[in-house]
């Protein structure tokens, strides 16, 4: 009877001990506010504080929901206003997440956080009214940061969504404004994402696979979209846009085992596009009408590749009103450049080997280029300065070059 006692007591006490070792806060000011705690294992720490607002009664149905199982798991909610919801739920050793969202009266706000694996980090910020926030992570060692601000008096909010799948993945998200949307999936190791967007009804996207790719997307304005989509190892790209209804699109996402392309598109101006696809994944051969007489697809050997590509480059920039370009680079080690200054230019590059070269200018109003070169060691370059000139060139072969300067 007596081994009986000890046992039960010894046991206790490791249970007592097991439990002892988590703390939890709840705060609460205001009416109708919601808090619940769940902590098992060791260590973890949860504080939750929903208060009131500023000059006027607030702080009423705010919603916290914390969830964590494993060891030395940290949450931190704070919410300011009203109807606001967070929520964490972390499994896994040493997480991290911080919820905050808005001031006195900033009103029905969400932020979402689940994290599993092992030194995970979260980090959401949310201002005024209408935002959500959702952070998604598995693996270790990936962190994630939302930031975002709307108006007040239910003003449209922003929404921001971050899926990690993988190790050593870092998202940085900014919203500014009302409307905006900004995602970021990345499956892999090593991937990095910027988005940073001001001014309404902007559209982010970042899908990023495979090892060591970086995507970093700014946009200033209203109704800008950038989409980018990554495979293989190592590519980068950026995106800068500034002023209305600017689209720039970048792919890199042939499947293969090279990567390092690198792609740059800057446009400022209104209802401008630019878009790079180093792989020519899914694209059919340029139209006839892009070189007037030539039909392409009537000339022997001319395919689109499939095979996997790296060391591509294509850099764009647009300035102006009407612009378009277009880059689209199979091989390897090819290299596009393309910059237009001035209103309605249009211009389209396509190489389809290795090393080749293009670059093309553009300067005035109502220029038309196309450069498509097929082959190996081929170089094209265009100028055209001034208004109504139109360019075309094709090659095919290797060791090709050609060069046309136009001036009005």
């Amino acid at each position: 009877m007596k081994k009986v006692i000890l046992s039960i007591s010894a046991m206790l006490m490791s249970v007592i001990g097991f439990a002892q070792s988590n703390t939890s806060s709840v705060s609460s000011v205001g009416t109708a506010n919601n808090a619940a705690v769940t902590q098992t294992g060791n260590q973890n720490d949860s504080k939750v504080k929903q208060l009131g607002s500023n000059f006027m009664d607030g702080g009423h149905n705010n919603d916290a929901q914390v969830m964590q199982n494993g060891k030395k798991n940290k949450s931190d909610v704070k919410q300011d206003g009203d109807r606001n919801l967070g929520s964490v739920m972390q499994l896994g050793d040493k997480n991290k997440a911080k919820i905050d969202q808005g001031v006195g009266f900033a009103e029905d706000n969400v932020a979402s956080t689940s994290q599993t694996g092992d030194m995970n980090t979260s980090s959401q910020k949310q201002r005024f009214d209408n935002n959500m926030a959702t952070v998604t992570q598995n693996g270790d060692g990936n962190k994630a940061i939302q930031d975002q601000s709307s108006g007040p008096n239910q003003s449209p909010g922003n929404t921001a969504t971050a899926t990690q799948n993988g190790d050593d993945n870092t998202s940085w998200q900014k919203q500014d404004g009302s409307s905006n949307n900004a995602t970021v999936n990345q499956t892999g190791t090593n991937h990095d994402a910027v988005q940073d967007q001001m001014g309404l009804s902007n559209v982010a996207l970042s899908n990023q696979s495979g090892d060591s790719n970086t995507s970093s997307q700014i946009q200033a304005g209203n109704g800008n979209d950038a989409y980018v989509s990554q495979a293989n190892l190592n590519n980068f790209a950026a995106q800068l846009q500034i002023g209305d209804g600017n689209r720039a699109i970048i792919w890199q996402d042939e499947p293969g085992s090279l990567g390092s392309d690198e792609a740059y598109q800057a446009q400022e101006g209104n209802a401008n596009y630019a878009a790079i696809d180093q792989g020519t994944f899914g694209n059919d051969l340029p139209a006839a009408a892009d070189f007037g007489s030539i039909d392409i697809s009537a000339v022997g050997g001319v395919t689109v590749p499939f095979a996997p590509h790296g060391s591509n480059q294509a850099y764009q920039l647009q300035l102006g009103n009407d612009n378009k370009a277009y880059a689209s680079q199979g091989g390897q080690l090819n290299q596009s450049l393309s910059w237009q200054e001035g209103n309605a230019n249009d211009t389209k590059s396509f190489q389809y080997g290795n090393s080749n070269f293009a670059a093309s200018g553009q300067f005035g109003e109502g220029n038309f280029s196309r450069s498509l070169q097929i082959g190996n060691g081929n170089m094209s370059g265009t100028g055209q300065y001034g208004t109504g000139n139109v360019s075309a060139t094709f090659q095919n072969g290797t060791g090709n070059m050609a060069l046309v300067i136009q001036s009005n």
